[in-house]
């Protein structure tokens, strides 16, 4: 499973971008793809949507990820972040 930690960003002084928190744990390169029906389409979750019955799916591989992210904890919701370096 791909770990990505978007709440301790680290900048990327390269693209002057703020990076996810790489997990020192991670298994990116040996992980093993998930299959699902896929029609394009995804929840807000970024879970993707189809079934065997729909025209429009197709079995795709996706690879596992966790992420971490910001969340209000007023109204449960994700707080997105700007990656672009403040200035």
């Amino acid at each position: 499973m791909v770990t990505r930690d978007f709440i301790h960003n680290v900048l990327n002084e390269k693209t002057g971008l703020w990076d996810p928190k790489a997990d020192p744990f991670d298994s990116t390169y040996w992980t093993e793809p998930t299959y699902l029906w896929y029609n394009g389409m995804g929840t807000t979750e970024i879970y993707p949507i189809g079934s065997k019955t729909d025209p429009k799916s197709k079995i795709t591989a996706f690879k596992p990820l966790t992420t971490v992210l910001p969340v209000d904890a007023q109204t449960g919701k994700i707080i997105f972040m700007n990656p672009r370096r403040p200035g």
